[in-house]
């Protein structure tokens, strides 16, 4: 079970990869579109587009390595007052199983969006970019945030992995 929870954080480093890489993109283009606007009067028009994309799909990316870590964004007054490490261990499991449920209900709903977008041939604004495959990058990464919760509920115990 250790070897899954290890391959599992090794796979999370690596979205985590794409995720800087996303960024670093993004941000470079924004500059250099700033750079054009400011110099030239007009720059590329579809680099707004781009980076709004890049950088939403780094959030839904980065999602299952913040899960599987417990760096996602939460309200911890419960650690900091409760000592009781049973306690602890059994409102982990609730949130878990309550994230899965809820992550299934976006899975099933991404999915059906993703089929609608590509039957229907949906793309973006600009770039005229297939709509289908950013709703199914997004529904895989919560496929991904899912199984962040598995291996920890399962594999690692109720334990977080350590990074």
């Amino acid at each position: 079970m250790k070897k899954i929870g290890d391959l599992f954080l090794k796979i999370n480093h690596v979205m985590l990869w794409i995720c800087g890489v996303f960024a670093a993109f993004a941000a470079l283009l924004a500059a250099v579109n700033a750079i054009l606007r400011f110099t030239k009067g007009s720059g590329f028009a579809a680099s707004d587009e781009i980076c709004v994309q890049l950088v939403a799909l780094l959030v839904f990316i980065a999602m299952s390595y913040l899960e599987y870590t417990d760096n996602h964004l939460t309200i911890d007054i419960f650690n900091t007052y409760v000592k009781n490490h049973v306690v602890k261990k059994i409102v982990l499991y609730v949130r878990g199983i309550i994230t899965i449920i809820f992550d299934c209900i976006l899975i099933k709903y991404g999915i059906t969006v993703t089929q609608t977008a590509a039957q229907r041939g949906i793309v973006t604004n600009v770039l005229h970019f297939p709509r289908s495959i950013i709703y199914g990058i997004v529904t895989a990464s919560m496929i991904a945030a899912v199984a962040s919760w598995v291996v920890i509920l399962v594999c690692r115990k109720g334990e977080f992995a350590e990074c």
